[in-house]
This record gives structure tokens, C-alpha cells and sequence, in this order.
């Protein structure tokens, strides 16, 4: 029987929540966010549903404040979960911009999700710290942007297990739509893709004015019965279909919570089969693995070259407005997207120390109030 502690009760955490009320393997929940008021509530809406579920789940639930690093720490040896999901952020995506439609659309053409970072790196960095004094050998379900937190949070040897959400969307929306074309059952497909957030950012940010896929590569490949059969498909067709039925606005928080319930009970499961995950073992990308719990693997595409896997990375993370992750994890931005932030923002950061994360959030959310 597992215990599962959520960092963060905001949309995302309480579809998870609502998620891993079915599962008869999850024992106890443990649910933390600063605002006590909307925990109360979202845990009363829990226990009720396991009530109606017929489930006897132990949950529990704690204020705290993840700047908080000694007290974090120690909640985490309190709780002692056997996986933890961090869905936290300093501001979510979806909370308006203070801006008329053309200032956001320049802010979406040019800045790209890179410049953000320090709004979801700060408390993400801080629980993975807490983890790494604590529970090295727990795994970690980050969400908080994790194709760009978790390859920074790697060069620190701070990695979570992997994210949730993005490519695992198109790697899903694809599986659907083969088995409807061909009449096969989803699950006799393989969907064998290397894929990254900005592949999902291309049809949300509707980038196709200024991108083109050809200079951001993808690996995609479609096997029924051990036969390569993507000579039947059109790969970019395939893609461009699964980017129509990407989920957009707030409802998008009930599939990435539903993406991240898939992850937690495969590792909860120790689960050996195949599956498709966002950013595993700091990857900038999403990748297929087994999640086990123990040694998760990820499974390298067989005629796809690390060199090729790691250009596929490197132009996500370009497309993303990051021109490279350096070994002591400084990020650097592309000048695009840090000239847009600096004449619009006047928020001036070429370059991201993990340590200045936190000061630059502060900066970053001042001046968005500034506005």
C-alpha cells in the first residue's frame, strides 16, 4: 500500500487527487499548499469521493510553504511518502496577462515559456534539495514546466523522475488516431517518439507563422506486431493531427493530471512495461521508458542516434527560448527571447544562475504587478 504526497492543490493537483482516489494501491495521500482554506475544501471534496467510492483513504493534509527549506525537510521525514508529485509554481500559466492581445502576442512569438523559468525552477529546486536530504530513492513527479526545470535540476544531480503532460499528449492523441484509421486496438500499437514541449507550444502558441518543424526535429515511428508500419503513415500528418487535439485553456489540467496519475501508480506498480513519459531522468523531452520504481529505463529509440536524441533536445529547448543548459546548470537564453522580456518587461536576464531563481521570481512577478 503506498503513500503519495502532492506538493500544490491547484488544478492540476486536484485532478491528481481526484486520479488517485480509484487506485485501491494508494493507502494515504498527503496533500500541501501555502493556502490552508483551499485545502480544507479540496480535501473534504476527496474524502467524499472516496466515500462514495467505497474507500477507506487515510488523507491527510498540511500548510507549508515550500521557501521553507529546514521545515520542508522535515515534512517530508513526517510524511515519508513512496512518491511525491510537486505540481507547484510562483504563478500559473493560465493566469491572465496584464497585457492588450498584441503585447501577449509578441511575449508568445519571442519569449517563448524560457524566460518563466525562475517562477517554476524556485520551489522545485527547493523540494528536490529536500528530497535529495531526506528520500534520495523516492521518485518525484515534477510538473512544474518540467522540460526545462528538470534538465536544469539534473545539472545539479537534482533530477526528478520525470514530468508529466506534454509530449505524452501527442504520444497518446497518435496512438488514438492510428487505431481508428487502421482498426487496431490501441494497444497493440507502439508509438515510438522523442518529442519536446515546444512540439506541444507549436499548435498552442500557433507558432507556425515563424516555426518550422523541419528545424525543430521529432523522432516518430509506429510498430503493430513488430512491423515498422509508419511507411504507411505520414509521420508530420500524424503529428499535425495529434497538435489538433491538443487540450487548451484550464481544461488541460484534467489531462495532465490524468498523465500524471499514470505515472505515479507505474512506479507505485513498478511497473516494467512500456510506456511514454515527459523529461525522464532530466531529459529536456519526452521519451519512451520503463518506470520502474527502482531503476527507471529510458528506451532509446533503435535507429535513432544519441547524438540525433540529443539534437532533438537542443532544438526544443532553442524553440522554447533557451540556447543552451550549461554543466553547472546556468541557463543561457536565446537573445530573442531576452531582448523580448527586457522591451517589454524590462526584465534584463540573458542568463539564469539556479541560485538567483528565487530573486529573479520576485523580480519577474514585481514587475508583471508593475504593469
Amino acid at each position: 500500500m503506498a503513500t503519495i504526497a502532492i506538493f500544490g492543490v491547484g488544478d492540476i493537483g486536484q485532478s491528481i487527487l481526484r486520479g488517485l482516489v480509484t487506485y485501491p494501491e494508494v493507502s494515504r495521500i498527503w496533500a500541501f499548499s501555502l493556502n490552508v482554506q483551499r485545502l480544507e475544501s479540496i480535501v473534504a471534496d476527496i474524502a467524499t469521493i472516496a466515500y462514495y467510492r467505497d474507500r477507506h483513504l487515510d488523507i491527510q493534509f498540511q500548510s507549508l510553504d515550500l521557501r521553507n527549506l529546514p521545515l520542508l525537510s522535515e515534512t517530508l521525514a513526517k510524511s515519508r511518502p513512496d512518491v511525491i508529485v510537486n505540481t507547484t509554481t510562483l504563478r500559473a500559466w493560465w493566469v491572465p496577462m496584464p497585457f492588450p492581445p498584441e503585447i501577449q502576442r509578441q511575449l508568445q512569438l519571442e519569449a517563448r515559456q524560457g524566460p518563466w523559468l525562475p517562477l517554476h525552477l524556485t520551489l522545485t529546486l527547493n523540494l528536490m534539495k529536500a528530497r535529495q536530504q531526506v528520500l534520495p530513492n523516492t521518485p518525484v513527479v515534477n510538473l512544474a514546466l518540467p522540460d526545462l526545470v528538470n534538465p536544469v535540476l539534473n545539472q545539479l544531480n537534482l533530477a526528478p523522475t520525470c514530468g508529466a503532460g506534454n509530449s505524452e499528449f501527442l504520444h497518446a492523441a497518435i496512438a488514438n488516431i492510428v487505431s481508428r484509421r487502421l482498426g487496431i486496438p490501441p494497444k497493440e500499437i507502439i508509438v515510438e517518439m522523442v518529442a519536446h514541449h515546444f512540439h506541444c507550444n507549436y499548435f498552442w502558441g500557433n507558432l507556425a507563422a515563424v516555426e518550422s518543424l523541419e528545424n525543430r526535429p521529432y523522432w516518430l515511428r509506429v510498430f503493430h506486431g513488430g512491423t515498422d508500419i509508419t511507411p504507411e503513415l505520414n509521420p508530420h500528418t500524424l503529428l499535425q493531427l495529434a497538435g489538433q487535439q491538443l487540450p487548451r485553456g484550464r481544461v488541460m489540467a484534467v489531462r495532465t493530471g490524468e498523465s500524471a496519475v499514470k505515472n505515479i501508480m507505474r512506479l507505485v506498480r513498478n511497473d516494467p512495461t512500456r510506456t511514454h513519459v515527459c523529461s525522464p531522468l532530466g531529459h529536456s523531452g519526452g521519451y519512451d521508458v520503463r518506470l520502474r520504481c527502482a531503476y527507471p529505463e529510458v528506451l532509446y529509440p533503435r535507429h535513432l542516434s544519441l547524438e540525433a536524441a540529443q539534437q532533438i533536445e537542443a532544438q526544443g529547448l532553442i524553440g522554447d527560448g533557451i540556447e543552451s543548459i550549461e554543466a553547472d546548470g546556468e541557463v543561457i537564453f536565446t537573445d530573442q527571447a531576452s531582448a523580448a522580456m527586457n522591451r517589454i518587461l524590462g526584465y534584463d536576464c540573458p542568463r539564469l544562475n539556479p541560485a538567483d531563481a528565487p530573486a529573479r521570481a520576485v523580480e519577474l512577478i514585481e514587475r508583471l504587478e508593475a504593469v
